[in-house]
C-alpha cells in the first residue's frame, strides 16, 4: 500500500479493492470493507455482563520481569510448580534457549533439598547466562505468582504456582482456569498482586 493510499485512506477517502484488502489483512479481518461499515458498540449492560463472564472463565494475573537468574532461582525455590507460554513465535535459537532454562529451572526446583549454597549460586549463575543469551535474541522473560486454596480440604493446603506468560504492554496476563484445572467450585484463587 502506498504512503498516499495510506494518508487518503486514514483521511476517510475512498480507497480501491487492492488498499481495503492491504488494510483487512493488516487488521486480520477477512471481510475487505470491514473499516467501512458501521462498528456496532454494546450497550453497557452487555458490556458488564461479557466483562463479568470473562472474570469467571479467567484468573489474572500482573506479569511481573524476570531480569536475572538469581531472581528465577529464588521463584524456583518458593514454587511448588510452574508452567511457561510463548508470547510469540521464537527463532529456533531463542526456543531452544528457553526449553533448555525451563528445563534447568525445573530440576533445580524439584532437586533443590540436595543443593549446597555453593551449587545454588552456580544454578543462579547458569541460569543468568541463559536469561542473557534469551536478552541478545530479543526474548524478555516474565512471571506471575497465585496462590492456590483447595476449598474443601480438610487442611486446605496451599501451592505457589509460578507461570511464564504471554504479556500486553501494560504487562498484565490473562489464563483460562481450565489451562491448568482450576474450577471455581473447588479452588479459590488468590493473587497477592492484584
Amino acid at each position: 500500500m502506498s504512503e498516499r493510499s495510506r494518508f487518503q485512506s486514514e483521511q476517510g477517502w475512498p480507497a480501491g479493492s487492492e488498499s481495503r484488502c492491504a488494510l483487512a489483512s493488516a487488521f486480520d479481518f477477512a471481510d475487505i470493507d470491514a473499516l467501512n461499515k458501521p462498528f456496532a458498540i454494546s450497550p453497557e449492560d452487555e458490556l458488564k455482563a461479557a466483562q463479568e463472564q470473562f472474570d469467571l472463565e479467567h484468573v489474572t494475573f500482573a506479569a511481573i520481569p524476570q531480569t536475572t537468574g538469581r531472581q528465577l532461582a529464588e521463584l524456583a525455590q518458593i514454587s511448588t510448580m510452574d508452567m511457561s507460554e510463548l508470547a510469540f513465535e521464537m527463532v529456533r535459537e531463542a526456543d531452544k534457549c528457553f526449553a533448555a532454562l525451563m528445563e534447568y529451572f525445573r530440576n533445580y526446583r524439584d532437586c533443590l533439598d540436595a543443593y549446597t549454597e555453593a551449587q545454588e549460586r552456580e544454578a543462579a549463575d547458569t541460569m543468568q547466562a541463559n536469561v542473557d543469551v534469551l536478552k541478545t535474541l530479543g526474548v524478555s522473560l516474565r512471571y506471575a505468582e497465585a496462590e492456590i486454596t483447595h476449598v474443601r480440604a480438610a487442611l486446605s493446603p496451599t501451592v505457589r504456582i509460578a507461570l511464564g506468560m504471554a504479556h500486553d504492554e501494560e504487562g498484565r496476563c490473562a489464563l483460562p482456569n481450565r489451562s491448568f484445572g482450576i474450577e471455581h467450585e473447588r479452588y479459590s484463587a488468590h493473587s497477592p498482586m492484584n
